[in-house]
């Protein structure tokens, strides 16, 4: 559809592909159960049902939902705005540079993913309760995540509110940086910092958490190099000083007695062997 406009009062469905560089407006519903939608123009409906396929908006296209739309498949925000009333993830959500979302209301996410790359989320409020949510972007309103996981990408992550999370977790990698403006509180979440060549195996938590403070309680707190295996790391609160934990003394008993066994063994075989070698 290259021109024009094209105008429903009822449901419109795609199961194939449709290419927008017009004026798709209507007071319906437009649902897609399979194929591609790609908009370049401008597409207004009523609500937007993404149940399969693709959405993807281009830098040129604008999209208005008057209503609430709901994505079970995959929307890709490639540039400029995509506004709806409330959007309901539990697919796959992409927001590029360049690119906004506006939810006058809220969003919701309940499966899936949401990924910023560069782009913009505007809510007034949060809720995630599954998947995962983040990457490097704007967030613009409070972000709340329930049993839920946060990716804090190579880059930072800009909240415009506060943030909660309680459960779930919250990645860091090298670069990463979560700066939060009204304050934050993580209960109860695994926090895990995944890096390439680290430098140092103490460190603080407001290199990676900053704008503002916030408290972590009950939280549990692991390091990792690359793919190599996770160590937990002891976390005071006092310093906000995170480092490598020491084993306990349970554990270091544990350790010497293995290695003593160990060192009985061979002494043992090493003796038998003498012995038949002499006979």
């Amino acid at each position: 559809f290259n021109s024009g406009t094209l105008s429903n009062t009822g449901t419109l469905n795609n199961s194939g592909i449709l290419a927008n560089s017009g004026t798709l407006t209507g007071t319906g519903t437009f649902t897609q159960t399979a194929g591609s939608t790609v908009n370049s123009g401008n597409f207004s409906q009523s609500a937007l049902n993404i149940n399969g396929g693709t959405f993807t908006q281009t830098s040129t296209g604008t999209t208005n939902i008057s209503g609430n739309t709901i994505n079970a498949g995959t929307v890709t925000l490639n540039g400029n705005t995509f506004t709806t009333n409330t959007f309901t993830n539990r697919g796959n959500l992409n927001i590029n540079s360049g690119a906004t979302l506006v939810a006058t209301t809220a969003f919701t996410q309940t499966a899936g993913s949401t990924v910023l790359n560069g782009g913009t989320i505007d809510p007034p409020a949060f809720t995630i309760s599954g998947g995962t949510f983040g990457g490097t972007g704007k967030v613009v309103g409070n972000l709340n995540l329930s049993n839920a996981i946060l990716n804090v990408g190579a880059g930072t992550l800009n909240v415009a509110g506060s943030f909660s999370q309680a459960g779930g977790g919250i990645n860091f990698t090298t670069g990463s940086i979560l700066n939060v403006t009204n304050g934050y509180t993580v209960n109860g979440s695994k926090i895990l910092f995944d890096f390439t060549n680290p430098h140092s195996t103490t460190f603080y938590i407001n290199s990676f958490i900053t704008g503002s403070s916030g408290t972590l309680t009950n939280d549990t707190f692991q390091f990792e190099i690359g793919n190599g295996p996770i160590q937990n790391l002891t976390y005071i609160a006092s310093k906000g000083e995170l480092t490598l934990a020491v084993p306990e003394p349970e554990t270091n008993s544990l350790l010497m007695a293995g290695l003593g066994m160990v060192g009985f063994m061979v002494w043992r075989k090493r003796k038998t062997n003498m012995v038949n070698k002499s006979v």
